[in-house]
């Protein structure tokens, strides 16, 4: 497996020794772990216009209130709303992105990442992490 380590990502080609979803593909991938840091507080939602919701949401990654708790959603599979709690915005973040268009099975929920990298990151960063999906159709 090849890596490669700047100051705010990882990348590599193959199979990671622990991999953050579970993925039905048997083939080298490409991936990349990017820790995201904004100035000001940004909508962490990820909502998209060609379905419209019922609240006032911010984009992905535009200004938004700290007081917005309630992230949005949309599952990339079925268009259908998923809410997760304390995910509407922040100004630290993880990012895992992996190449094929490779991304984990979604149904209803969206914290799929494996516990223990959860956990690593959390005490890394003494602070507790929620999960929500950025994709773009």
């Amino acid at each position: 497996m090849q890596r490669k380590f700047t100051l705010d990502h990882v990348e590599g080609k193959g199979r990671p020794k622990l991999p953050a979803f579970v993925f039905d593909f048997k083939g080298k991938y490409d991936f990349l772990v990017h820790c995201c840091l904004r100035a000001e507080v940004v909508s962490t939602s990820d909502w998209h216009d060609e379905v419209p919701i019922k609240r006032k949401v911010e984009f992905f990654g535009r200004p938004c209130s700290s007081k917005d708790r309630l992230g949005i959603y949309h599952n990339p599979n079925t268009l259908e709303i998923i809410d997760v709690p304390m995910a509407a915005c922040a100004r630290f973040w993880i990012e895992f992105e992996y190449g094929e268009m490779l991304c984990p099975p979604i149904v209803d929920r969206l914290d799929f990442i494996e516990l223990k990298i959860v956990a690593a990151a959390e005490k890394e960063f003494a602070v507790k992490f929620v999960q929500g999906c950025h994709w773009c159709a």
